[in-house]
């Protein structure tokens, strides 16, 4: 089957796609906090800041902890124990798994 693209328009697309990957990568390896699937990526992320590996959620893994134990990983990792609560938003599936979560400290 022949292409639309020329090939090497898609050299280019697949270089940037590649460079974007590694921006991604790096920026997620900056976070205190990692929520994420079963990826390459996240698994780059977590080589990089090996505080990740105990400071991450899978949210594919079947036994993911629940909203509330997701609410005090935050608190403990950014510092805020007994502090008002963390902004933090929260999506959680019918088992009250999280799912997608932000975190926000001024």
């Amino acid at each position: 089957a022949s292409s639309k693209w020329p090939i090497r328009m898609l050299e280019e697309n697949r270089h940037r796609t590649n460079s974007e990957v590694l921006v991604d990568i790096l920026a997620m390896s900056k976070c205190s906090l990692l929520l994420h699937g079963q990826s390459a990526v996240s698994e780059a992320a977590i080589y990089l800041n090996p505080e990740l590996a105990k400071n991450s959620v899978n949210f594919e893994d079947p036994d993911l902890m629940g909203s509330e134990e997701f609410e005090e990983l935050a608190r403990e990792v950014l510092g805020t124990k007994g502090e008002p609560p963390v902004p933090l938003v929260m999506d959680v599936d019918p088992g009250d798994r999280v799912v997608n979560a932000t975190v926000l400290k001024g």
